[in-house]
């Protein structure tokens, strides 16, 4: 099959026809399978691996707190937090600030799967966006790690939830960790 032409109808991204030899989509293949037309289409084997191919990390979920400085270090203990209940299954140090020449000291904690990003979602805080829910769910699961010193450090929140996202994920009958790499995949 030969693409000669890309047409591109998105709003506010491109408009027209390009002729070129190459073109490089950087999305993963089920999100690919299900959002874009090709003309011609591909081969059916082809979309099918791309719709059977599961996001790698797609129902993931993650929250970033910044904090004034690196207190975990001052109190010579662990970043490392494993909360009990709540979307989040682990915390750690993603940036020690002035510790280590880094513009910020914060701690991320990551969830897995629909019901974890479901929950993360529905405290706010993505983007540009502070939310009351989310910083009181930080200071909930990092308190009671940390002690009240999580509430006199902290300067903001955010998260983020790719099974939300368009371009990231795509529902697919694929297994995570299969898949990847496939020849029809090249």
């Amino acid at each position: 099959v030969s693409y000669k032409q890309v047409s591109c109808e998105a709003e506010g991204a491109c408009a027209g026809v390009v002729n070129v030899r190459r073109v490089v989509i950087a999305v993963p293949p089920a999100v690919l399978a299900s959002s874009i037309n090709f003309d011609p289409p591909l081969p059916t084997d082809q979309i099918r691996q791309m719709r059977n191919t599961a996001t790698w990390c797609g129902d993931w979920c993650k929250v970033i707190a910044v904090f004034k400085t690196p207190f975990w270090r001052y109190q010579k203990v662990s970043s490392i937090v494993q909360p009990r209940g709540g979307p989040i299954s682990a915390w750690w140090e993603a940036a020690a600030g002035e510790e280590e020449n880094e513009e910020v000291s914060a701690l991320v904690g990551l969830g897995f799967g629909a019901e974890a990003s479901a929950a993360l979602a529905a405290l706010g805080g993505h983007e540009d966006k502070e939310s009351s829910d989310l910083k009181a769910f930080v200071l909930k699961s990092l308190g009671a790690a940390f002690g009240p010193i999580v509430d006199k450090e902290l300067v903001a929140t955010r998260s983020m939830c790719w099974i939300n996202e368009p371009f990231t994920f795509a529902a697919g009958a694929g297994q995570p960790g299969r898949g990847y790499g496939h020849s029809l995949l090249r």
